[in-house]
């Protein structure tokens, strides 16, 4: 990790039962069952990018690596990381390309078009962060993100 300054990082892909006590996360964030199979012009569509997607996810820089497995909120797949890697801005647990690839996950436009600007590679190689990892999460993004794909999918 470097000693450069630090700025708080985006959160995306974070669910209800994710260890909120450890990150200090809302409870109010969104079950991943709700925004599956989810695709509307709210969203952005993955393909034909999704496997430059995938890549991208999969070669995050380690933020904070967690004492145990994350599981699927779906299938209860119990191997689904133990991570959260981010690219400098955005932050996302590591099992999150599960949700992709197994249960049609779709991601906001907004995160894909800023991996889209950073030509589907992370830019950076480490990165900063305070001693108190909760103090390194922002999850209105999310929050509001998830809420408004509710309310487009129950209101078309």
């Amino acid at each position: 990790m470097t000693n450069e300054p630090f700025q708080k990082l985006k959160c995306v892909g974070y669910w209800s039962t994710d260890s909120n006590a450890l990150i200090n996360t809302p409870d109010l964030l969104p079950d991943p069952a709700d925004l599956a199979s989810y695709v509307s012009s709210y969203v952005c569509p993955l393909e034909p990018d999704e496997n430059k997607v995938m890549n991208y996810l999969g070669s995050g820089v380690t933020f904070v690596h967690w004492r145990g497995l994350s599981w699927c909120r779906i299938c209860n797949n119990e191997f689904n990381g133990s991570k959260c890697l981010t690219d400098g801005t955005w932050i996302w647990p590591e099992g999150l390309s599960h949700y992709i690839s197994e249960h049609s996950l779709q991601l906001p436009g907004e995160f894909v078009e800023h991996m889209k600007s950073n030509e589907w590679t992370i830019p950076i190689s480490s990165i900063s962060r305070p001693r108190n990892v909760s103090e390194c999460y922002d999850f209105s993004f999310w929050l509001k993100w998830s809420r408004q794909a509710m309310v487009h999918k129950e209101n078309p």
